[in-house]
């Protein structure tokens, strides 16, 4: 069967109302007046077999939401024949059987001809996308008919409703933006979270949103977002919305960072120069320009200043868009003579201040004036021409026309013009120089007058006057310097030579140097000549003389210098000799081997082998830094030693250790260590005996007058070889509380050990410290600290472990005997425990009592722990003894099962 519905042939009455009724869905009542008509045409023909057809054959099921159910739609079985079927089954095959599901049917007996039964298929797809398959009816040996069913299988979806972009906006500033979100789906989606992602996603926030809770279908929901740019360019990013179920949609987001705008004013200022008073300047320009990218604010144009009202401005209003420039024209017109300034400030928000200044001025007359006026050169030596310089200045701000300058009077051949800047006139504001000197070769009085004459300007005259003089005069003394002889590369003492002005004037500025072939050999160490000297003054030079490698006589001169002044010289003369060569023997030396802990001795000899005697013999003693390992024992060294002559120095190797040592001793002929003869020295120990003592352990508490028990200190020999015999001593606080009981040393051989006994008896209560020392030789000194402390009171025992114990009873009680072993009573006694509760005190005499010197009393305690465990109390006692308060403790262990 194919699924179509089929009648009886010559049934046309009956498929008429079949047609009819299939193009009426198939209602009741056409079923039902189409099964009579074929039962009324079966009635007059043979019986016909069982035919099957389904209603209707293909259904399309639309979307559905994964997880949910469609409606469920009805399928109609009709036997149009004349025989019932066999038992009927429905079913469903084909590609996505597990996406239908048969929800009910009447279809599952034989269905009589002309009958029909109905199976109810609905549509629940597990997977997105398209489902398909087919429902099948049938008898098996009969007939089957099938019908095609499909759907699709869909969810929530989120996509992307409305996404406007932001433009251009300043750095720092923002804009505002609103966002869409729509659900597409064809069920609500989840809670919808919102993220930023991209490039860029800092330059974003969201300032609203009712996005928070799940979409409807076909619903929307809106987000605010800021865009504040954080640098400049363009700036993208994606607002990101999630929901499960709804999927994620991406919004694009993008804007411009703008640089903020920012003005900027060129030139920052304008000067106007001289303009008449009453009169207008040529017009002058500002450029206020925006460097940034973002609009400015707009423009308020401010005059300020000393003198605003003389200065006109016009232009720049509104606002400025980046990069765009605008101007600002300023004329000037003053009304008074004078210096005129003003301030033009442009501001805007966005876009800061900028501020340029103005500047003019009102013209003067010229004003000159000539300094310094008179002028006396004072007194001046023959042959000197000292110069001076006049100034002349126009105060004014109209220029002065030419200048001319002359001499005048009975000497003014003695006065002289060297220059002038003045010709061409002096500027406003300005000033120009005339330079005059007076150089006379007889001493005199001379007078003159400087006239300096300008149109517009006036003339100025200036008196000169000048009085000549002998000049000044340096000498030198001493006039001639011997150094004498001094040792080749080393240096003679140093000699003072004094330069004097003998003159009648002050000299000028006294410079000292040396000359001649050896001028190396000498050196100026150090002078106070320099700065003029005035008549009769007085600078000092000191002078060294260094001898070079050759036995010769070396000269040179000292110079003094002064103009005026002229030149003083000094002949210097110095003699080179060769120096004292010495030698010492032996060149090196070896302390090898020397026992750790004693010493070496060893003699060298300093002898004079060159050809010049040595005034005194130096010795220096080198080695590292700490080291002291070498020592100078003796030495007939140190006077004066002639050419073959020799001396003798003894030095001491202290061995302290294994380690080498190296030094190093010279002999010098100066303190100045140069030349000197060496020795290397080298030495080492040689490992001997060595003690070390083990810490004794500390003896506790004793009752004065009582012996502790006896504590061993192990003496080890850790060295390479045997010690000497083995003493022992006791020192210290106190010594006399301490015994040494027995000295098991006598000697300790290499790596071997002995022990020492050593007991307390305290001689009174506190600390009790003593110091053992053990000595040998070879093996050294070692020491270690005893320590102890005596009582007056005791108890005993000191502890006591109960036996175990059930828990939940308690024990017998035991006691503890407090004794008094000092001289004076024990007063209020009171005993408490760490854990009453477990170890409670019984009984007992002590409690409260009082204890005789030489008395004792009773602590009764018993153990009761209440649960399985190991239990200890702390018991302490407290009492005052002389009147100071003291406490003694004692302690309790036990187990309870």
């Amino acid at each position: 069967m194919n699924g179509r519905f089929r009648m009886p042939a010559g049934s046309a009455r009956g498929a008429g109302w079949v047609r009819r009724c299939v193009a009426a869905l198939m209602t009741v009542f056409c079923l039902t007046t189409a099964l009579t008509i074929a039962a009324s045409q079966v009635a007059v023909s043979a019986a016909t077999p069982a035919q099957l057809e389904i209603f209707s054959g293909y259904h399309d099921y639309g979307v559905v939401r994964v997880g949910g159910s469609s409606a469920p739609i009805a399928f109609t079985v009709v036997n149009y024949g004349e025989t019932a079927s066999g038992p009927l089954q429905a079913r469903i095959v084909g590609d996505d059987p597990a996406d239908f599901q048969i929800n009910g049917t009447t279809c599952h007996n034989p269905l009589a001809g002309a009958q029909s039964c109905v199976v109810d298929v609905s549509f629940r797809p597990g997977q997105l996308g398209r489902r398909s398959a087919q429902l099948q009816v049938g008898d098996g040996p009969s007939d089957t008919v099938t019908a095609d069913v499909t759907g699709i299988g869909g969810t929530a979806q989120l996509a992307v409703g409305t996404a406007p972009a932001f433009g251009g906006v300043a750095i720092g500033a923002s804009t505002a933006q609103t966002f869409t979100f729509v659900n597409s789906g064809v069920a609500p989606s989840g809670a919808i979270k919102l993220a930023f992602g991209g490039a860029n996603p800092g330059d974003f926030a969201v300032t609203r949103s009712n996005c928070g809770g799940g979409l409807p279908i076909g619903g929307s929901c809106e987000a605010t977002v800021t865009f504040t740019p954080k640098g400049g360019g363009i700036r993208s990013g994606t607002l990101d919305a999630t929901a499960n179920p709804g999927g994620s949609a991406s919004a694009p987001l993008s804007g411009s960072g703008l640089t903020p705008a920012q003005l900027m004013l060129v030139p920052s200022s304008l000067d106007f120069g001289y303009v008449p008073v009453g009169t207008t300047s040529r017009a002058q320009q500002f450029v206020v320009e925006n460097t940034g990218q973002a609009d400015s604010g707009p423009l308020t144009v401010t005059l300020g200043g000393a003198q605003p009202g003389v200065f006109h401005i016009t232009g720049c209003t509104g606002k400025l868009a980046g990069g765009q420039r605008c101007g600002i024209v300023v004329t000037f017109q003053p009304t008074a003579y004078g210096a005129d300034q003003a301030t033009v400030s442009i501001a805007a928000t966005p876009g800061g201040t900028v501020t340029g200044t103005m500047s003019g001025a009102g013209p003067t007359p010229t004003h000159l004036s000539l300094s310094p006026m008179p002028f006396d050169f004072g007194t001046v030596g023959t042959d000197d021409a000292p110069q001076q310089t006049f100034t002349l200045t126009n105060s004014g701000d109209i220029n002065s026309g030419p200048v001319t300058a002359a001499l005048s009077g009975t000497l003014a051949p003695l006065f002289h013009i060297d220059s002038t800047t003045c010709t061409a006139g002096v500027r406003g504001d300005s000033s120009c120089t005339i330079t005059v000197h007076f150089a006379s070769s007889a001493p005199g009085h001379a007078t003159a007058v400087l006239t300096v004459t300008a149109s517009p300007g006036g003339t100025f005259t200036v008196p000169l006057s000048a009085t000549a003089v002998d000049r000044a005069h340096l000498t030198i003394t001493p006039a001639t310097y011997d150094f004498g002889t001094v040792t080749s590369d080393q240096f003679s003492s140093v000699e003072e030579f004094d330069v004097v002005n003998t003159g009648r004037l002050t000299s000028g500025p006294v410079s000292v140097a040396l000359s001649g072939p050896n001028a190396a050999a000498f050196t100026v160490i150090s002078t106070t000549c320099g700065p003029a000297l005035p008549t009769g003054g007085k600078c000092r030079t000191y002078v060294r003389f260094k001898a070079d490698e050759a036995a010769d006589t070396d000269t040179a001169t000292l110079s003094a210098t002064a103009g005026p002044g002229g030149t003083a010289t000094s002949a210097l003369q110095g003699e080179s000799v060769f120096p004292p060569v010495l030698t010492l023997s032996p060149a090196v030396y070896d302390f090898a081997n020397v026992p750790i802990g004693t010493s070496a001795f060893q003699t060298f000899t300093v002898t004079d082998t060159g050809l010049q005697a040595t005034d005194s013999v130096y010795l220096f003693l080198e080695q590292s830094t700490g080291d002291h390992s070498y020592q100078i024992s003796a030495t007939t060294c140190g006077g004066p030693l002639p050419i073959g002559g020799s001396c003798t120095v003894t030095l001491r190797f202290d061995a302290t250790d294994t380690n080498y040592h190296q030094g190093d001793i010279a002999a010098c002929p100066s303190e100045f260590e140069v030349p000197c003869a060496e020795t290397m020295l080298k030495g080492w120990g040689t490992p001997s005996a060595h003690f070390a003592l083990s810490s004794p352990p500390d003896f506790g508490s004793v009752v004065t007058g009582t012996d502790s028990a006896e504590a061993t200190v192990t003496v080890r020999n850790d060295g390479v070889a045997t010690s000497g015999p083995v003493t022992v001593a006791l020192s210290g606080a106190n010594a006399a509380d301490f015994t040494v009981d027995a000295n098991g040393c006598a000697t300790v051989a290499m790596k071997q050990s002995c022990q020492i006994s050593v007991h307390l008896t305290p001689g009174a209560t506190g600390d009790r410290t003593a110091t053992l020392t053990v000595s040998g030789n070879p093996g050294g000194t070692a020491t270690v600290t005893l320590h102890g402390t005596g009582i007056a009171v005791g108890v005993a025992p000191a502890a006591y472990a109960f036996p175990n114990q059930a828990a939940g009873t308690m024990s017998a009680s035991h006691d503890f005997v407090l004794i008094n072993h000092g001289s004076v009573p024990l007063v209020g006694l009171a005993v408490t425990g760490s854990d009453a509760a477990d170890f409670p005190i019984t009984g007992g005499t002590c409690q409260g009592g009082t204890v005789p010197a030489g008395g004792s009393c009773i602590v009764s305690v018993a153990f009761a722990a209440g649960s399985p465990g190991t239990y200890s109390s702390t018991l302490t006692a407290s009492y005052l003894a002389g009147g100071a308060p003291q406490t003694l403790t004692f302690a309790a262990t036990g187990t309870a099962g």
